[in-house]
């Protein structure tokens, strides 16, 4: 068993070594987990350009294309250390969609129309299989880190909000039979798919799945029965 240390706060709390590390992180974690050659994956994790994944990390708006009809706020991030070096983490925050500003604005006052968004959820290879204990009695269960990262950004939502992740659940090694029940268990259900070139392929060819739970609370309260779960949703 190991025991990691799980932090919570903005993103422009981390330094930019910390970002440094994660980036890499993310790029490690991918590469493993899905089926995609390493050019591929590095394009989706932005492994040749720092800059533009610190820029999307510190505002998930600079994700955006301009005109969207989408907005976020708040960004929060969970990051797993290990003898104080960075071993993964979770990004979240919260969106709105509508034509307008004032639309959005309004969603976002309205705590049931305000989505919390997870962005990421990356756990370096090396730590996604360790244990740690929920206290310090051996009698309490065990989580591996990439659960224990998703408990704790889980924990910045409002308990009525829903809970939204794109995941491109057919990429991974394990297939999307393996993936599926995870992230049901995790209280989400599919709430609709798109073709998108996030690959670099210039075709639309990886099917991003979203996954919704329609209460924070159960997503809250669910994810502690799932056994295991690393990498989840989009860069």
């Amino acid at each position: 068993m190991v025991n990691h240390d799980i932090v919570l706060s903005s993103p422009q709390h981390l330094s930019k070594e910390i970002w440094h590390d994660l980036h890499h992180i993310s790029t490690a974690a991918y590469s493993d987990a899905l089926v995609r050659p390493l050019e591929q994956v590095e394009h989706l994790t932005l492994a040749e350009d720092f800059d533009q994944f610190y820029e999307q990390q510190q505002d998930p708006n600079a994700r955006l294309e301009p005109g969207s009809a989408q907005q976020y706020y708040d960004p929060h991030v969970a990051v797993a250390y290990y003898h104080g070096q960075p071993v993964g983490y979770a990004y979240a925050a919260n969106n709105t969609s509508g034509e307008s500003q004032s639309v959005r604005q309004a969603k976002y006052r309205s705590v049931t129309q305000r989505h919390f968004w997870i962005g990421n959820l990356v756990v370096s290879p090396e730590h996604r299989d360790t244990l740690r204990s929920i206290a310090q009695s051996t009698q309490t269960p065990q989580e591996r880190v990439g659960v224990l990262l998703l408990r704790k950004i889980l924990s910045s939502t409002n308990r009525m909000q829903p809970v939204s992740a794109y995941v491109y659940a057919e990429e991974f090694k394990l297939g999307k039979n393996a993936i599926q029940p995870l992230l049901l268990q995790t209280g989400m259900h599919e709430a609709g798919d798109q073709l998108v070139d996030a690959f670099g392929t210039g075709q639309a060819d990886a099917k991003l799945t979203h996954h919704k739970a329609d209460l924070a609370w159960i997503a809250r309260y669910k994810v502690t029965q799932v056994p295991h779960l690393h990498t989840l949703a989009n860069t």
